[in-house]
């Protein structure tokens, strides 16, 4: 197996969260006007207070608020993509902002942010600054954030590149299959 082999499958095994919801989030635009309005009304309720948030603690409190509801309604025997499954990933995608992740699990959430963000801004007639107020970081504030993304990125390749070294050595002095 391949170093590419290896990082495809990493790829994959990291973003096939992300992708299931964002083809469920796909799926919704099969309902009804009107049941989509509801749901992007309901998520937009719940998340337009913590807009623009970086309140970390506020943040993991709602999530953990939300995957308690969505748990609750699984319990109940309701296990479709829901208005509080929907604001728990626009959640967890903020908490993953707002704490700096790895550059990968940022990316993956930046894409679920937004995903909900534009399903809300299809369904429902809002003003465009209160989705938008989270991007309102000053160009000082974004290439501080891309250098400590960047920074974070290279200490990660480094420690990879280690790992991958000391397994390529394992792997040359075990001379069994």
């Amino acid at each position: 197996m391949g170093w590419s082999e290896v990082m495809s499958r990493c790829a994959f095994f990291v973003s096939a969260p992300t992708v299931r919801f964002l083809r469920a989030l796909d799926q919704l635009g099969l309902l009804p006007a009107t049941q989509r309005r509801k749901i992007a009304a309901a998520v937009y309720a719940a998340i337009k207070p913590l807009v623009g948030s970086r309140d970390l603690d506020e943040l993991r409190c709602a999530a953990l608020d939300a995957q308690a509801e969505r748990w609750r309604l699984i319990s109940g025997g309701i296990n479709e993509l829901s208005d509080v499954a929907i604001t728990e990933q626009w959640l967890l995608g903020q908490v993953d902002l707002v704490r700096a992740a790895s550059p990968v699990a940022e990316v993956l959430a930046e894409k679920r942010c937004a995903a909900i963000e534009n399903f809300i801004r299809d369904n429902i007639m809002i003003q465009s600054e209160d989705l938008h107020q989270r991007q309102r970081l000053s160009l000082r504030e974004r290439a501080e954030q891309c250098e400590r993304m960047a920074l974070r990125a290279r200490q990660k390749f480094v420690e990879l590149a280690r790992h991958w070294r000391v397994l390529a050595k394992a792997a040359q002095a075990d001379p069994s299959p």
